[in-house]
């Protein structure tokens, strides 16, 4: 995973020959003019484990400069005018995808792809003259990650929430982000006339495990475990405020009673 001191958005070429504290370089405009040792700069740098993202009209930079191109993967294409994109999930099960919102609108200019790198998985599509063609990728180069999208060129789309949240995740997977799917580990605190519904809820919930229940009552922890007979169960709270594999706490008691429970969970552990 990165921080905010490891990760550089470029704003001069100058910048490129300082990139050894960094974990990911990113690009969100034209980039240039840049010499012959800052491509090399910024090709090791991914070469040997660094993350680059380009969005926008960064692409077009393949066109100038060797590098890019080869980081890249050999792409070309030719810019369409501005109109309204939809933009498609192509690939679900990816880090950057995952239950993201599967398709959405924005209005710009872009540099339609007309060929990718083979090694290429291609994350988002669009419908263009009724032919799909690829928005975003990501690929390999050395021990590095690259992700590339033609989105991004408008301020418009840049304040989309599901272009932001696609550039976010796309930072934290070239930084290195463990892709496999981690479930969120729920633990329930109470569980009363809707116990069961929000048991159900949370189990049926791709991405959610329920892994604790907690109630006062020891019958209804009883049909707990009828229903759900891998799900651990408990009468004190404490028990979830201190378990470390607890990632979120639903609560599902009388709402009276909300305000001061999750005041609770809240509160920091050192904290008495």
């Amino acid at each position: 995973m990165h921080d905010a001191d490891t990760v550089l958005v470029i704003s001069s070429p100058d910048q490129l020959y300082s990139l050894d504290s960094l974990q990911v370089v990113v690009f969100t405009h034209a980039v240039g003019p840049l010499n012959k040792e800052q491509e090399l700069a910024l090709g090791a740098f991914v070469e040997r484990g660094g993350g680059l993202v380009c969005s926008g009209d960064t692409i077009e930079a393949y066109h100038d400069y060797a590098m890019f191109g080869d980081l890249l993967g050999g792409v070309y294409g030719a810019c369409i005018p501005h109109c309204e994109l939809i933009a498609h999930v192509a690939t679900e099960d990816h880090y950057i995808t995952r239950r993201a919102d599967s398709s959405f609108a924005v209005v710009e200019e872009i540099y339609l792809l007309d060929h990718i790198p083979a090694d290429a998985e291609v994350l988002w599509r669009l419908s263009w003259r009724y032919t799909s063609r690829v928005l975003a990728y990501t690929r390999a180069y050395g021990k590095g990650r690259v992700f590339c999208t033609t989105l991004g060129s408008a301020e418009e789309t840049s304040k989309h929430p599901v272009f932001a949240q696609m550039l976010e995740r796309a930072i934290r997977y070239v930084a290195g982000a463990k892709t496999e799917e981690q479930p969120v580990r729920v633990a329930l605190l109470g569980y009363g006339v809707i116990g069961l519904e929000h048991a159900t809820a949370i189990t049926s919930t791709p991405g959610l495990t329920l892994s604790l229940v907690c109630d006062r009552d020891e019958r209804r922890l009883r049909r707990v475990g009828e229903t759900f007979p891998d799900v651990s169960t408990c009468t004190d709270m404490a028990q979830i405020l201190d378990d470390p594999a607890i990632d979120a706490v639903i609560i599902s008691t009388p709402p009276n009673t909300h305000a001061p429970l999750l005041c609770r969970c809240c509160r920091p552990a050192n904290m008495s």
